[in-house]
């Protein structure tokens, strides 16, 4: 895995673990995630023949994590949350950069094919719509995606969890894809190519019931009109 801001990257796979040490076996998919400010770490890994979307928790001193994943096809009315689970992990090596499958223009590569993708690495400022720094790089591959495909039009998508009254969810969500905006039209894509819109917490990707699900429903997405 490679943190590049909030950004996370990277493959996972099977090991054997010897004296502390993972030796890796078999690379299984690839990896997309972000960190929050609450330190959840928000994913998606890809298997090829199916996706599942997860969050991370760790324990303070970080040496621990507890994860809960489910399929990424799923609806937020038939998530069945899996994998709880509690384990040690270890820093194995610096990240080398070759991951197969993990493609060096993930925005750009995704709104070509689906014309929609979601950002992981994307932070705000508590119930604000102040970017943090962190959202940076995450954001700079939009940029770069924009600017390597002129005729393109994007959609800024936010969305939030249910925390909150619907009103205010929905303020929220518009003030964040706007910031968003912001930071493309500040970075040199013509503001005509862009528009904000909020969603508020209507279109949930996960229950609302645990921490992990609402992690996983506050959320940007961008868009190819």
């Amino acid at each position: 895995m490679k943190q590049d801001g909030a950004t996370v990257r990277g493959c996972y796979g099977d090991g054997d673990v010897s004296h502390g040490k993972l030796k890796v076996r078999n690379i299984s998919g690839t990896f997309e995630g972000g960190v929050e400010p609450n330190g959840y770490l928000r994913y998606l890994r890809d298997g090829g023949k199916q996706s599942w979307r997860g969050v991370v928790s760790f324990n303070p001193e970080g040496d621990r994590a507890a994860v809960l994943e489910f399929p990424a096809t799923a609806t937020a009315q038939t998530t069945v949350f899996r994998n709880a689970v509690s384990s040690v992990g270890w820093k194995t090596a610096a990240y080398q950069g070759t991951c197969p499958g993990l493609d060096s223009d993930p925005v750009g590569k995704a709104l070509e094919q689906d014309k929609h993708i979601t950002l992981y690495g994307v932070n705000f400022d508590l119930d604000a719509d102040t970017l943090r720094t962190d959202s940076h790089p995450a954001l700079d591959n939009v940029v770069k995606a924009a600017k390597a495909h002129p005729d393109w039009k994007l959609t800024i998508e936010g969305h939030t969890d249910n925390s909150g009254g619907d009103a205010h969810n929905q303020d929220l969500s518009q003030r964040r894809a706007a910031s968003v905006r912001q930071y493309l039209i500040n970075a040199g894509i013509p503001g005509d190519r862009l528009t904000a819109q909020g969603f508020g917490a209507s279109r949930p990707v996960a229950p609302n019931t645990t921490p992990a699900g609402r992690a996983q429903n506050r959320r940007v997405e961008v868009a190819r009109q």
